[in-house]
């Protein structure tokens, strides 16, 4: 993937800016403060529709301006070149993928794979489980295609259940129902992580070097109820309990990977300067993964 043409407005000291990237490595330089990370913020939102520096978009619209936009121009290995285009105000966000309207950030996503590293990177995927599963999720999304069928298909059944739980009124026999589908998505879902994760550990084995005095570093998933139970018997077991605090307790959305450098949690056993390596080596390995399954890369900042 080749991000041909960039031009945004709006974000953060960056008023105007049109710039055609050159295929491969791309050098940004600087005094501080002068745009370079809000440049790659940019293209960033261009295929996440959000920033990563930032939960409120308020904060990178530039002062004193309504909205933000970018627009960008992708050249495929073989297909005819795609055009991006992203608005975002305060309360709202637009997108387009040729001019047509589109519905969900995540068909920018589809579009734009990309990966991004951060000083802060590590911090994230050492306290944060949420982390670790976007990381996860990340790669599926982009080399299964029926990956993110299923984690829609979850996610929906997942807040129809947590609604129907903070009924007072609630038989709980009301739920069998949900909790069949559920199971059958959930186990789904497990199945691919569990595949894609025997997958990342065959890649990281090409990356583990980068991380000296250390023999072995592996990914565990942990799935999000008790191994050697099925998912419908946990949920059945568990009505009780779900319904006295409103929400379900067990399934894939409280799944988590585990990352052990020489059999260790590599949170407990490593140095700072080990820990951020740890997470460049996990996204390498993914970068290979999908460099393997699809022929090309994702735009890397």
């Amino acid at each position: 993937m080749v991000l041909s043409h960039l031009e945004l407005r709006n974000i953060r000291i960056l008023e105007h800016v049109a710039l055609e990237p050159a295929p491969g490595l791309n050098v940004f330089t600087g005094a501080n403060g002068s745009g370079k990370t809000s440049l790659l913020e940019a293209v960033y939102i261009l295929g996440r529709g959000r920033s990563f520096r930032s939960r409120q978009i308020k904060s990178v619209i530039r002062k004193g301006c309504p909205t933000l936009t970018v627009v960008g121009r992708l050249q495929g290995p073989a297909a005819a070149d795609t055009v991006l285009g992203v608005e975002r105000g305060r309360e709202h966000y637009q997108l387009r993928i040729n001019g047509v309207e589109g519905r969900r950030l995540s068909e920018l996503a589809r579009e734009l794979p990309l990966q991004v590293f951060t000083p802060e990177s590590h911090y994230e995927f050492m306290h944060g489980g949420k982390a670790r599963r976007a990381a996860l999720d990340w790669g599926l999304f982009h080399v299964e295609q029926g990956f993110h069928e299923a984690w829609l298909a979850y996610r929906r059944l997942l807040r129809q259940r947590n609604a129907l739980l903070k009924r007072r009124d609630l038989n709980l026999s009301e739920l069998t129902a949900w909790d069949m589908e559920m199971a059958e998505h959930g186990e789904t879902l497990t199945r691919y992580r569990r595949d894609y994760v025997e997958k990342w550990n065959r890649s990281l084995q090409g990356f583990a070097d980068l991380i000296r005095n250390t023999e072995t570093l592996h990914v565990e998933l942990r799935r999000g109820w008790p191994e050697g139970e099925d998912l419908l018997e946990v949920l059945t077991r568990d009505r009780s309990r779900d319904w006295e605090t409103g929400i379900t307790h067990s399934g894939p959305h409280r799944s988590d990977i585990h990352v052990r450098l020489d059999g260790g949690l590599f949170a407990e056993r490593a140095s700072q300067g080990q820990q951020k390596l740890v997470v460049v080596a996990l996204k390498l390995a993914q970068l290979e993964i999908y460099r393997k399954q699809t022929g090309g890369l994702p735009v890397v900042l």
